[in-house]
């Protein structure tokens, strides 16, 4: 991965508000116009489920959203993203993460529907105009994280990977297929088969944590996990120059050598038996993590798109017809290549990465395609209110509202220094995992724990999304799940591109 460096907005520092006890707030039924009736003084914050938002801070916007016959107002914070759930014939909910400078006002925190004052836009969403369905959202197991999840696996798995107060309910888990950049030992470089004939997926201490940790994880999704398994660099034997790691990235040496699809395509098939045997069945295998960046102190393989194009042929012959070919895998700035692969007709889905801007306008309608890797950064944490606008508008709402059919967050765990990682600068040093995790096995949840949370635990796998409309400084997605509609809402001047 390339390290992003997020725009670096003003810190916010939100001031309490406290609401006069006559205030009018605009309170929503289950059907037809709003009621006007008065809310009493509070500053504690609600429980979950509990009463409406105590303090909406300063510079808030009170909107509109309408739809399906019905509609509300709703009154949202600066620098926040709301989830609205609609449940046919109920009155609506909203869940809440708002920044305060370097912390949160709220944290995933949920209430009644309320409004201060009158709108000053509207949000419409049209459930009969659909477009993908979802498949999930969720982070990587790297080694590093399991690692650190093995330290605590009951409480970070739960948090990550459940549908309760203050989890996550992520489904998605990508699965680096040997050494990535995040081991917990750091010199930790391998492949499934460094030598032909000795194939093994557990043969290293890291590759069955790994297996450990994603069994806890799919335990605690059940049916709707999925898993997708991406290699950081082919084996030494199907590369040009013959080595895993020190070769030259000026010259073709540390290219896959295209000569040797077939048997590559062998090793993903043997990847994917013997994961199966362990019960984790791959939903889809991606060729190559980020085909066009080359290192040479850390596993990476360069490949062309007709290096992809004829591996993604010898894997269609040889994978099982339920697992899927994830082609690209990489940044959104080469269109010229995503064309050609999905021109080929040899790949099910695309991947897209956040480290080269951000092009999601320009993502391919040929194919499924997913956010497949985005990184916060710990040197980059105290502006919250500017990570979350970017987070959520660059990796989430916006990819969505392009075709994505979900997004996936890099490293499920790390320590607050962005440890472990690979004895090498070329690693990421920096970056912030979804959990923070301390030497005594405690850990926090991160603000992007809370981002994709406003996402995972309410728009569940199968959940198809629907026509909705952006206003101002509010960037919108919304979906339909059987008899109920969610509508998420970005309140930031961090706009979604091509809206």
């Amino acid at each position: 991965m390339t390290k992003h460096s997020y725009p670096r907005l003003p810190k916010n520092s939100l001031c309490a508000l406290a609401l006069p006890a006559t205030a009018a707030l605009l309170l929503i039924g289950a059907a037809g116009p709003p009621a006007i009736t008065a809310a009493p003084q509070t500053k504690a914050v609600s429980p979950p489920g509990g009463g409406v938002m105590p303090d909406v801070g300063p510079n808030p916007v009170t909107f509109t959203i309408a739809g399906g016959g019905r509609s509300f107002v709703t009154t949202q914070p600066a620098d926040s993203v709301a989830t609205y759930v609609i449940r046919d014939g109920q009155q609506p909910r909203v869940t809440l993460t708002a920044a305060d400078g370097a912390g949160f006002r709220y944290a995933m925190d949920s209430y009644r529907v309320a409004a201060t004052g009158q709108p000053t836009a509207t949000i419409n969403v049209d459930v009969s105009k659909t477009y993908q369905r979802i498949d999930g959202f969720g982070g990587a197991m790297t080694d590093s994280a399991a690692a650190l999840l093995q330290r605590r696996p009951g409480a970070m798995i739960a948090a990550l990977f459940g549908t309760g107060n203050k989890q996550a309910g992520l489904t998605i888990a990508r699965s680096p297929m040997g050494s990535s950049d995040l081991m917990a030992d750091g010199s930790d470089v391998h492949t499934y088969e460094d030598t032909m004939g000795s194939f093994s997926v557990a043969a290293q201490p890291s590759d069955r944590r790994q297996i450990a940790m994603l069994q806890k994880a799919k335990s605690k999704v059940g049916n709707d996990f999925k898993l997708i398994g991406t290699p950081w660099s082919a084996p030494a034997w199907a590369k040009r120059g013959g080595k895993l790691t020190g070769n030259d990235c000026a010259t073709a040496q540390n290219e896959f050598d295209a000569a040797k699809a077939g048997e590559y395509a062998d090793y993903f098939r043997r990847y994917v038996d013997a994961y199966s045997g362990f019960g984790l069945r791959p939903w889809l295998v991606s060729m190559q993590n980020e085909p066009q960046n080359c290192k040479t102190q850390m596993p990476t393989t360069l490949m062309s798109a007709a290096d992809e194009i004829a591996l993604a042929g010898a894997l269609q012959q040889r994978l099982p017809g339920d697992v899927g070919v994830l082609g690209w895998d990489h940044n959104w700035d080469d269109r010229t290549y995503v064309d050609a692969l999905t021109g080929s007709g040899t790949v099910d889905a695309i991947g897209y990465h956040c480290y080269a801007g951000t092009d999601y306008p320009g993502q391919t309608r040929a194919v499924p395609t997913l956010m497949t890797e985005c990184s916060g950064f710990v040197d980059q944490s105290s502006n919250v209110a500017g990570n979350l606008g970017w987070e959520v508008a660059h990796l989430l709402i916006g990819p969505l509202r392009n075709g994505s059919t979900g997004s996936i967050y890099w490293s499920l765990a790390q320590t607050a220094d962005g440890d472990p990682h690979l004895n090498t600068n070329e690693a990421c040093q920096t970056c912030r995992g979804m959990l923070t995790v301390n030497p005594d096995g405690s850990f926090q949840r991160s603000q992007d724990f809370y981002f994709f949370g406003q996402f995972a635990r309410f728009v569940r796998p199968g959940a198809i999304q629907v026509a909705s409309t952006n206003a101002g400084n509010l960037s919108t997605v919304a979906f339909r799940d059987g008899s109920v509609t969610t509508v998420v809402v970005l309140n930031s001047s961090t706009r979604v591109n091509g809206s």
